[in-house]
């Protein structure tokens, strides 16, 4: 198993934990190859990236802005509205609006935020939001792979599947194409 420098240091302890458990010899390493594969966890990249106290101040503050439209509205519709479009009680409405607005930009958001690709040395999972279902790939199943600007395509021996990577910052489609070609240049040896 390859392990970097950060994992290094935690593969020597959890050696030494196991050995302290007194389980001696092969089940010494079978204690520390366990530990050692649940600690190389799988790289995981969010095909979003927004921020989740942003979306959620959005949620809040449409909700403080619709509630006092409400009010405003219930209040102007007791007293008579006025219909006159500048100096009316249109305000009432467009805070309603906007607070609304708000709450469907921040749920949309947090909505988006559950897309995702990971992979370790064995297989490759994601959730996109074309299939919006979990898929799994074994890395072993990959026949080949072909490598566009925004796309990534998988031959698997039953089909084809296609990876759209519109929705990427830079830094993370650099990150997955890079992973891909190094699966590309283990298919070709």
């Amino acid at each position: 198993m390859y392990l970097d420098s950060k994992n290094t240091c935690h593969a020597s302890l959890i050696t030494v934990v196991c050995r302290n458990l007194r389980l001696g010899g092969k089940k010494t390493n079978n204690c520390a190859n366990s530990l050692i594969k649940k600690l190389s966890a799988m790289t995981r990249i969010n095909v979003f990236k927004i921020s989740t106290f942003l979306s959620k101040f959005f949620v809040v503050f449409g909700t403080f802005f619709t509630i006092i439209g409400i009010l405003l509205l219930i209040k102007a519709l007791i007293n008579g509205f006025n219909t006159k479009f500048p100096s009316g009680d249109w305000n009432s409405v467009l805070f309603t609006f906007q607070g609304l607005l708000f709450i469907i930009m921040g749920a949309g958001n947090l909505s988006v935020r559950r897309y995702y690709i990971e992979w370790d040395d064995n297989e490759l999972k994601f959730l996109l939001p074309d299939t919006k279902k979990l898929e799994t790939i074994k890395l072993g199943d990959i026949i080949s792979v072909k490598i566009r600007l925004f796309e990534i395509e998988l031959k698997l021996p039953d089909k084809t599947r296609t990876l759209d990577l519109n929705n990427l910052q830079f830094e993370d489609l650099k990150k997955i194409k890079e992973k891909f070609e190094k699966i590309k240049n283990q298919e070709n040896q």
